[in-house]
Parts: C-alpha cells; structure tokens; sequence
C-alpha cells in the first residue's frame, strides 16, 4: 500500500554541527536554495541520494550524492552538496555496476558503514578528480524545493516525463549543477558534462526512507555544440545522520518493491 508523504515529519534526532566543521563544506562553487511553499517533510540531516534513471529496457546508470539539509534562520531548509569520495568498495561496486549498465542499491550493511563514518569521507578536490572516471568539478548548484500546490509556478512549462515525475507526488527537489572542464589527459577522446539538472518528485516514505521518481538532463559540451539527453526512473534518499526522532518518524510501507528493486542485494 503506497503512503502519501503529507503531514509526515522527520525530526532532528541531534543537533546539527555547523557546515564549515563538516566534511566537504569547503568548497569553491557557489549553492543557492530556492523554496517554493511548504515542504510537508522536515528534511533536516545528512542524506544518502541515489538516482537510478532506466538508460534502456532493463539498463540503469546509478548517481550517488551526499546531502547536508539545515535549516535558514528563516525556517526554510537550505540544502549543501558534500563533495566527498565515497567508501572505496562503494564506489567500486557503483562503477562496475555502471559499466555493466545494471541496478544497484546499498546493502545495509554498507548503509550501517555510512551512516558511521559519513563526517570522516574524504573531500573530492579537483587535484584528485579523474575525467577518465566521470569526476565533476563543480562551478554551481541551484537547488529548489517545491509543493505540489506550488508546481505550476516552479515548472511553467512541464513535458510527459516531468508530468509523470511530478505526479502523485507530495514535493520536489530539483538539483541543478553546472560543472568546470577537468584537465583531459593527451589522445583522449572525452566530451565533459557542462550541466546536469535533475527533479525529484517524493512520493512515499519507510523508517528513515524517502522514494519516488525522478528524471535528469544532461548537457555534453561538444566541439560542434551542445548535446542533451534525459533519462528518467526511481530514486531513494536514505538517512545517515540527524534524521528521525520517534513519533515523528515515519511508518514502514508495505508496498510491493518493483522487478527492480526486487533485485537488490540484502
């Protein structure tokens, strides 16, 4: 049975610790959030994001990303990237699972790991960036949270796969980054990304677990112009940190898990 998102909360279980004493809170691209309405979720924490958009019949791509959501003096929740290394068997298991074009999930033991060691991951500086591997450098990052009543305002103009995206859907997240070229190493023949931006539409919810659909545009800068391509599919926000605090969390659904989902690793 599916669980609309409305009215759930998702308490702070601690204090978060000031951004510039976090990892990856030095950066040198600028973030912006931008909010349109309520959000009827309390997303203050540390967040595991996974996007695994279908590239084909059965074929996925998985984007992993770190998310710090605080909260303004406003009371508006503002969102930070921490641009991090992941564990090396985690990323080691994300990019074989992406040459292979298969679905790929963190085990909970892995999750377990994370949720235990986020603040100590390293920072991914450019100097240790590899394009060969799919390294970003980061220029910018908008990010914008919207309700559901407010969807006609953040998306004027919404085509079929964002219509489905933001359907029956409670609120959005959309993740708008813009990256700097990374040096390319001689005789390569590599097209870097110049812009990814990504919307999130939430849907339902478990212990210390956000879901719903998602699609994301790509921009390749190209010698002879610009080259777009969009995917779409499910996406999972798993909590590591800060998130939940008894009643306020929220209940199991019950669900069935999609052909996908049914084969991730236990």
């Amino acid at each position: 049975m599916k669980m609309k998102l409305g009215g759930i909360v998702i308490g702070l279980g601690a204090l978060l610790v000031p951004l510039t004493t976090l990892v990856g809170a030095t950066r040198d691209y600028d973030e912006t959030t931008t909010v349109a309405g309520k959000v009827p979720v309390d997303l203050r924490g540390v967040w595991l994001l996974v996007a695994q958009p279908e590239v084909a019949k059965g074929k996925f791509k998985t984007f992993p990303e770190l998310l710090m959501i605080s909260q303004q003096k406003d009371g508006r929740p503002s969102v930070h990237l921490l641009d991090v290394h992941l564990p090396a068997d985690m990323a080691g298991e994300v990019k074989a699972a992406n040459e292979k074009l298969e679905f790929w999930a963190p085990s909970a033991v892995e999750l377990a790991a994370l949720r235990r060691g986020w603040s100590k991951l390293p920072p991914a500086t450019d100097k240790d960036k590899d394009v060969v591997a799919g390294d970003h450098a980061y220029a910018r990052i908008d990010f914008r949270l919207a309700a559901s009543e407010r969807y006609a305002e953040a998306f004027p103009t919404q085509d079929k796969l964002l219509k489905s995206v933001l359907s029956d859907s409670t609120f959005s997240l959309e993740v708008s980054e813009q990256y700097r070229a990374l040096p390319v190493p001689p005789d390569s023949n590599i097209s870097q990304l110049a812009r990814r931006t990504s919307v999130y539409g939430f849907r339902t919810a478990s212990d210390h677990v956000l879901e719903g659909a998602q699609v994301t545009g790509f921009v390749a800068a190209l010698p002879y112009g610009p080259l777009p391509l969009t995917w779409s599919g499910k996406f999972t926000m798993y909590c590591l940190a800060s998130c939940g605090r008894g009643t306020g969390a929220p209940t199991k659904t019950t669900k069935p898990p999609s052909p996908a989902q049914g084969r991730r690793r236990k």
